[in-house]
């Protein structure tokens, strides 16, 4: 009895056309005979992603139709195999990665991340896999990069990730700009294709509504005032609530910069 011959990576719900040839111990080939299978199983329907929700004051945005971007990009010739396409679904645009094994943008300009807290991505992959992800920063020693996994993805389906930017444990992101974005498939083998949209930084809420140091309900020149004196050893930061904006245990012009960048809606 002859073994059964099994070809993977067919879609559900699909039709096939295969030519089958019989060859006897001597070599000798019958002509071809067209045989055609139809494969069961659900036909797989490309959706758009989920809707981002994050108001576009807290957001740095590198690819999404759901805000204005903080820069161009072009993706980098780092002798990957990947391949770049775009597809819409009911006006959302986004990326489709064939024969996948990593990728980068190059941006046009610098971003400044100092006040942002996570890393989002929506990530519909055709197959099972993990992704790496790298947001690399430039700074006054040169670039630093840490890949990082998302986790195990569901295929066939948006998988959205926020990413808290702490998990990258060896870099600094308030003191550099970042200047490129990798994705890689995290160790695994070529994945043939999956989807990526909506790739963005975000800070929450209440870390974009802290400046308001002296507690008069508005952010403007008193509190960047303020935070000089507190600079400059003439006031003290206890005595007002969410002196430090950034968090880093420090009152400095990085805080100075984020009340500004506030009063500028940016």
């Amino acid at each position: 009895m002859l073994s059964p011959v099994v070809i993977s990576g067919l879609n559900g719900g699909t039709q096939y056309d295969f030519n089958v040839v019989a060859i006897d111990a001597f070599g000798n080939r019958s002509e071809a005979m067209q045989v055609t299978a139809q494969t069961t199983g659900n036909v797989f329907e490309l959706t758009a992603a989920p809707t981002p929700t994050q108001d576009a004051a807290n957001v740095v945005s590198i690819y999404s139709d759901a805000y204005e971007p903080a820069t161009g990009y072009w993706i980098g010739g780092w002798g990957q195999t990947t391949q770049t396409a775009f597809e819409t679904v009911n006006e959302d645009q986004m990326y489709v990665f064939t024969n996948f094994n990593y990728l980068g943008f190059e941006y046009s300009q610098d971003v400044d991340l100092s006040q942002m807290e996570f890393l989002h991505i929506d990530v519909l992959p055709m197959q099972d896999m993990r992704l790496g992800v790298t947001p690399i920063m430039r700074n006054t020693t040169g670039a630093t990069e840490q890949p990082t996994s998302v986790g195990e993805l569901t295929p066939r389906q948006w998988n959205s990730i926020d990413l808290p930017l702490s998990t990258f444990t060896n870099m600094d992101f308030t003191s550099g700009t970042n200047f490129q974005f990798k994705f890689d498939a995290n160790g695994g083998s070529t994945a043939e294709k999956l989807y990526i949209d909506n790739l963005y930084f975000w800070k929450s809420a209440s870390t974009h509504l802290n400046g308001d140091i002296n507690g008069d309900n508005i952010v403007d020149v008193a509190d960047v005032n303020l935070l000089i004196e507190i600079m400059l050893g003439r006031d003290s930061a206890s005595n007002y609530t969410g002196a430090d904006i950034d968090n880093n245990g420090t009152v400095d012009v990085a805080d100075v910069n984020a009340v500004i960048n506030i009063m500028l809606g940016k």
